[in-house]
């Protein structure tokens, strides 16, 4: 199966992922998911112990899936952030999927042959220099006070974009050499992810977590 075939079924089938670990970190295996079963979208602390008790079900069921969550997704449990909650958007989503809908391919074997071409162009970040530049001050005097002893800072950048995905996809594969990479479609976006941290693993009674920046 070569990787412009996969990311096109991705992009032409709402809600389908694709999950990539390179061939270079040993005898690894990607997923491509299609067509989910099951989908438990969370926006409010309406039903919230109701719909986490339904994961709870589906995943002792055995059926796959995987979850987007936002940042903000933390503020459904702490009752002092409750009223920072932002209205009408999907905090957290849990995709399920019978196992016949589930790929699981050797990464080894999925072809990267040559690609179309694509353009990035009249790329921006969403702050100039000077916002930058308080934020930063900004920070450090949160630091000084002792408000808080760790900040991730991120600002976004923006750009226009032409051509194949599955070339931009490609690139992005070969030059970040991330282990844990993702496409997903998340039916109104596209989100393409490549992260060298694993949030966690559970095999049996034993958590694994590799995180980054001292988290």
């Amino acid at each position: 199966m070569n990787i412009t075939e996969i990311i096109n079924k991705v992009l032409s089938t709402p809600n389908a992922a694709f999950f990539y670990t390179p061939p270079i970190y040993g005898k690894s295996d990607s997923y491509l998911f299609l067509k989910p079963k099951e989908i438990v979208t969370i926006k409010s602390l309406r039903n919230l112990d109701e719909k986490l008790n339904r994961i709870d079900e589906f995943v002792a069921k055995g059926l796959y899936g995987y979850s987007l969550m936002n940042y903000e997704a933390g503020y459904l449990f702490e009752k002092t952030l409750n009223k920072y909650l932002p209205k009408n958007e999907n905090l957290i989503q849990f995709f399920f999927y019978d196992k016949k809908n589930v790929q699981i391919i050797k990464s080894s074997e999925i072809d990267f042959v040559a690609l179309e071409k694509y353009k990035i162009k009249n790329f921006k970040l969403n702050i100039t220099k000077s916002e930058f530049t308080k934020s930063i001050r900004k920070i450090k005097s949160y630091i000084e006070e002792g408000d808080t002893y760790q900040v991730n800072y991120t600002i976004k950048g923006k750009f226009d974009f032409e051509g194949s995905y599955s070339s931009l996809f490609s690139n992005l594969v070969f030059n970040q050499s991330a282990q844990y990479i993702a496409l997903i479609n998340n039916n109104d976006r596209i989100i393409i992810s490549l992260s060298p941290e694993m949030f966690f693993e559970v095999k049996g009674r034993k958590i694994r977590s590799k995180p980054m920046k001292g988290t």
